[in-house]
Order: structure tokens, then C-alpha cells, then sequence
């Protein structure tokens, strides 16, 4: 009996795919979130590979999540005035733009730890950004629900979020 009323829980968190925008918006997130995780690996080995150490890969990595630390509450505060669908499309925009920009330096054979450690930070800014505040809102609800749709272990979270992050 447990397990048909967690079906049916699950059941009901599916609901907000039935939106088309929900549905557009969870697909972007979730290639998003792909491409984050892609970059990671990417920055990671081409660090190594590059410098030999792991001190400098850790640098480079406390780069990229210092940068994205400064950029949340911001984040949160710009999502409450001003369009979140904008501000996750102009998120998305310059963190392609800036892994565009490493691919070309890297390219062009001018990669330094430096330019690493630039492009890092530039990548985690963005990833600070209010690119997750949207999803908490259910279609046609005319205010969020950040609390209940991202606390830890809400079906919401777990059957719609890419990455089940739970972030409550």
C-alpha cells in the first residue's frame, strides 16, 4: 500500500510537465546542467594535463566555486525583481559565451594556469546565477514556492529537477 501511495505521489509531482513552458524550461536545465558537469570534467583534465599538479587543479577549482558563492545572493535578490526567464537565458548565454572564449585562448595556443583560473571564475559567476528560482514556481501559480518545491526529499524536486538537488 506504501508503494502505491508513493506512486501516486510521483504521479502528482509529474503533473507540471503537462505545461509546455515547464517542460521547455526542464529540458534547458537539464542540457545545462549536462554542460556544467561536461565543463567540469573538461577544465579538471585539461588543468592536470596542463600543469602536471594537483595544487593548481584544486586552485582552479576553488576559483570557479569562490566565484559562484559571490554570485548567489545576488542571484536570488535579481530573480525577485526582474524576469527569471530573461536572467537564466542571459546566464546561459555568457557561460557559453565564456567556455567559447577558453576553447578559442586554448585554441590559439595562449592557455596559461592564469587563463584557467580567469575563465573558471568567469563560469562560475554565471553559475551563481537565478537560473534555479524559476522551476520553483508551478504553472499557472502566480507566486513561488521555493521551500516546499526544493526542500530535501520533496517529490517535486526529486521527479523534476535535473539533479534532484533539493535545495531548501
Amino acid at each position: 500500500m506504501a508503494s502505491v501511495a508513493r506512486f501516486a505521489a510521483r504521479a502528482r509531482a509529474l503533473h507540471a510537465l503537462r505545461s509546455r513552458d515547464f517542460r521547455l524550461l526542464w529540458l534547458g536545465q537539464t542540457v545545462s546542467l549536462i554542460g556544467d558537469s561536461a565543463f567540469l570534467i573538461a577544465l579538471a583534465w585539461k588543468t592536470v594535463s596542463f600543469t602536471h599538479s594537483k595544487g593548481s587543479l584544486g586552485f582552479v577549482l576553488m576559483a570557479n566555486a569562490a566565484a559562484m558563492l559571490t554570485t548567489l545572493l545576488i542571484g536570488g535578490a535579481l530573480a525577485d525583481r526582474y524576469s527569471r526567464r530573461r536572467l537564466m537565458i542571459a546566464s546561459d548565454l555568457v557561460r557559453a559565451g565564456v567556455v567559447a572564449g577558453l576553447a578559442t585562448v586554448d585554441a590559439t595556443g595562449h592557455l596559461s594556469l592564469t587563463w584557467l583560473i580567469v575563465f573558471a571564475a568567469a563560469v562560475g559567476l554565471g553559475d551563481g546565477s537565478p537560473r534555479g528560482w524559476s522551476i520553483s514556481r508551478d504553472p499557472g501559480e502566480s507566486r513561488p514556492r521555493r521551500q516546499r518545491a526544493f526542500s530535501p526529499g520533496s517529490e517535486t524536486a526529486s521527479a523534476t529537477w535535473p539533479g534532484s538537488r533539493g535545495c531548501g
